[in-house]
């Protein structure tokens, strides 16, 4: 299967707060798209996503801050690496 690629951040934040983390982020400007393995989880979140489901407030706010952490070390030539904690 395709790995998923996203350039949405508000998707990218959701994931992170429900536990979905990028296998990879890379820089293709003038976008930065966050990758991710396909599978069921996946795909299922997504669904979520789109249809609106709840998530907690204060881990959205937390996950979208942390995308964009991901998002500026790109910019700045960082690879992504999904072991290292950026905040």
């Amino acid at each position: 299967m395709e790995p998923f690629e996203t350039r949405d951040y508000g998707l990218a934040g959701y994931l992170l707060a429900v536990g979905i983390h990028p296998t990879d982020i890379t820089l293709r400007r003038p976008d930065v798209f966050f990758v991710y393995d396909a599978n069921p989880a996946l795909m299922q979140a997504i669904g979520d996503y789109t249809g609106n489901a709840p998530v907690a407030c204060r881990n959205y706010f937390n996950a979208l801050r942390k995308a964009k952490v991901y998002v500026s070390k790109i910019i700045q030539g960082e690879h992504y690496d999904a072991s290292k904690q950026y905040i």
